[in-house]
């Protein structure tokens, strides 16, 4: 057996020594002409060094390539220069997920970081990068910093432990050169109150991984080289921001990006006031009613009462009604400035709709509490708040100011206790 293996090697040393052809063969069959070294048999196997995973990392300096069969794993691995690749247990890990970097870096000679989660039961990772790219710093590990030069192509990476490996994912990378470098701003708020804090962040563009940043106040550098930029502004203050970067070849060495001007607004109250539309016949159709807000917001809430009680899904500004008796709306407001976020309405009695003939007189008569109070004060206005009256039960006659289909409103103040009040609307149709 050992001089059958010395023979072997001498006849492997001469094939390559004189470039010669050999064939290895327990047959008759006639070698392949196009082989360099052919092992050939009908009955026999080709048996590689057989090593422990302990044995196999005792190997000094492997060569890219070297062929084993590990004992521990029961599989052929290779050396790729790297770590030692299972043959037949490839895929054997889970494929590590989605590789998160740069795909389109915009930059020539760059540098770029690329992360995968952890794969379980893996010890280690391969990654490769386009020809002429290096690795920087990372190999081995979830992370990988590269750097680049002008080739495009992937982002290549596979887990891997003693015995197993898992196939590989890869991420396209395409480079371009001399991209014009740009920067823009966003704001948390354009619109605060005094005193609020807002976050300003800067979005680059074409500018690698180490840009620089100088924020400004109206011309005037503030804050310090990040990303984002917190201050408390003042009003019509402007904010703006220069980035530059070092290492990348764009065009232009700096960029300037939008300016963004604050609103600072004084805390004011939330107000709500509820008004009636004038019915037009008086018949048994509903009574409308609107809320006008007060620093309201762009996107107010309203919730309308009918004698205190809530009536569900009444939500809208705009409310209408069979029910006699007092009207009511709570306001909620989003306003960024305002004094407090909720407040309720005036409250309105529905008094009677009454139809009058046209030329003949109107009547009004106070129906509110209060209205015989001794020393009760009467305040009588139409819509439009062209006719106004002081008397308890004033009447309106055909040429006089107001004389039309209207709403009046009243309100009566009395004692004790003092201060007390009442308020009510009186709907008068006036038909031909």
């Amino acid at each position: 057996m050992k001089k059958l293996l010395l023979i072997l090697v001498l006849m492997l040393i001469s094939a390559i020594t004189i470039n010669a052809q050999v064939s290895i063969s327990d047959d008759n069959s006639n070698p392949d002409p196009s082989a360099m070294l052919e092992i050939k048999s009908s009955s026999k196997g080709f048996l590689p060094p057989r090593l422990s995973s302990v044995q196999r990392n005792g190997i000094v300096t492997p060569v890219s390539g070297l062929l084993i069969y590990n004992t521990d794993c029961n599989d052929m691995q290779f050396y790729n220069s790297t770590e030692w690749i299972p043959i037949g247990k490839t895929g054997m890990l889970a494929t590590p997920g989605m590789i998160s970097g740069s795909t389109s870096s915009g930059f020539n000679s760059g540098i770029s970081t690329y992360t995968i989660a952890p794969v379980p039961g893996a010890t280690g990772y391969s990654w490769t990068v386009p020809s002429g790219a290096v690795i920087t710093a990372g190999q081995g590990t979830t992370t990988i910093t590269v750097s680049y030069v002008n080739t495009n192509g992937s982002i290549c990476v596979a887990a891997y432990n003693d015995c197993y490996r898992s196939v590989v994912n890869c991420l396209g990378v395409a480079l371009a050169s001399n991209l014009p470098l740009g920067v823009s701003i966003v704001a948390s708020a354009t619109s605060v109150c005094t005193g609020n804090m807002v976050t300003y962040t800067a979005t680059p563009v074409n500018a690698g991984n180490e840009p620089a940043f100088r924020w400004m106040v109206n011309g005037i550098n503030a804050g310090n080289n990040s990303a984002n930029f917190s201050y408390v502004p003042e009003n019509h203050d402007e904010i703006s921001c220069v980035m530059t970067t070092p290492n990348t070849p764009v065009t232009g060495d700096s960029a300037i990006s939008n300016v963004i001007p604050m609103e600072v607004l004084t805390p004011s109250p939330v107000g709500v006031s509820v008004v009636a539309t004038p019915h037009p016949v008086c018949d048994n159709s509903p009574y409308a009613f609107s809320a006008i807000p007060v620093n309201g917001g762009d996107n107010p809430g309203y919730q309308w009462f009918v004698n205190d009680e809530l009536i569900s899904g009444a939500t809208n500004s705009a409310f209408s009604t069979g029910s006699i008796g007092k009207i009511s709306c709570q306001l909620t407001s989003n306003s960024p400035c305002i004094t407090g976020s909720a407040t309720a309405s005036n409250f309105l009695e529905t008094g009677e709709c009454t139809a009058v003939t046209n030329g003949d007189p109107i009547y009004l008569f106070c129906t509110l509490a209060g209205c015989d109070h001794p020393g009760a004060t009467f305040s009588w206005v139409n819509s439009t708040g062209t006719w106004e009256s002081n008397e308890r039960d004033p009447v309106i006659t055909e040429g006089s100011s107001g004389y039309a289909t209207d709403v009046f409103y009243l309100t009566v103040t009395y004692a004790p206790p003092a201060g007390s009040y009442s308020q009510g609307v009186y709907f008068i149709a006036v038909g031909p």
